[in-house]
């Protein structure tokens, strides 16, 4: 099925390109050109094909491993995409460890604790994660330690200085939702008998919540977490725009602006496969996580 998935994304993306107006041979070439010029840059590009025969000559050459070449700079695609896709993975890796780590344990201890006031702090934290946008968040986080504080860079990337702000502004939404998906998941857990019983035997509570009560509430939890994983490698275009990171996000939005078909095909073509893919490994950690869990 998650072959199916992608071939069907690809085909989406390929004819829905397809069908835009506009050339991009001529946007190539500029206004002030000769037609000769624009139907050898149209012979080049192959869209002066009909559209059947570059759709099966594009299959083709994908399963060979062949993206194209991008129409502006001429390079394969897969080298240009590759670097970019690299700075994207490390920005929504640290993204969702910091986020997993922060909500898991928010989560826990709104779920444990007896304390009214607890509750209420890590409620107002959640609802801000959610609520705050991504691209207003960024910009703060400039004014505050860029311009006003001068102790960390505004944008560009090489350095874990670079690093810390994206990823903060990219991790707040998912804390909030592992956080409230935490909470629900080990508050259903902690009522069952098997967790009383392990109390009534004089468990230690953290032994009691960690390794009875959100080992077994972890399946909800690690979908969560898979499924923002995968929202962040295809989402984080406004981050990578506010913070100048180099990433694929900003390598789309470009390809966009140039009409450039094969390398947008070839950025999209990654979103998805690495969405289906962490989808994927999420559905076989079932296996893992709960015994239980069995696909017919």
């Amino acid at each position: 099925m998650s072959i199916v998935v992608l071939w069907l994304t690809i085909t989406a993306v390929f004819f829905a390109f397809a069908s835009i107006p506009g050339d991009p041979a001529q946007m190539y070439a500029g206004s002030d050109t000769t037609p000769e010029l624009v139907q050898r840059l149209r012979q080049q590009f192959g869209t002066d094909r009909p559209v059947y025969v570059r759709y099966y000559l594009y299959l083709r050459n994908l399963l060979r491993g062949d993206l194209g070449d991008s129409f502006f700079s001429g390079r394969p695609v897969l080298a240009e995409v590759g670097p970019r896709f690299a700075n994207t993975a490390l920005l929504a890796l640290v993204s969702i460890a910091c986020s997993t780590v922060t909500g898991v344990l928010l989560g826990v201890v709104s779920a444990t604790s007896q304390s009214r006031a607890v509750e209420q702090v890590v409620s107002i934290i959640t609802l801000l994660g959610i609520s705050i946008p991504v691209f207003w968040l960024g910009l703060l986080l400039i004014l505050l330690f860029s311009v006003k504080l001068g102790m960390l860079p505004a944008g560009g990337t090489g350095s874990l200085a670079h690093l810390l702000m994206p990823s903060l502004t990219l991790s707040v939404y998912p804390t909030a939702f592992i956080t409230r998906m935490t909470r629900s998941s080990v508050l259903d857990v902690i009522r069952q008998d098997y967790v009383r019983t392990a109390r009534a035997k004089g468990l230690p509570e953290r032994i009691v919540v960690f390794r009875h009560a959100l080992s077994n509430a972890l399946v909800p939890i690690v979908t969560v977490i898979g499924l923002r994983f995968g929202y962040l490698l295809g989402g984080a275009v406004v981050t990578e725009s506010i913070f100048g990171w180099p990433g694929l996000g900003r390598l789309l939005v470009a390809a966009v602006g140039n009409r450039d078909y094969y390398l947008i095909q070839g950025c999209i073509l990654v979103f998805a496969a690495s969405f289906v893919l962490i989808n994927t490994l999420v559905d076989l950690s079932y296996f893992y996580l709960n015994p239980k869990v069995r696909y017919h």
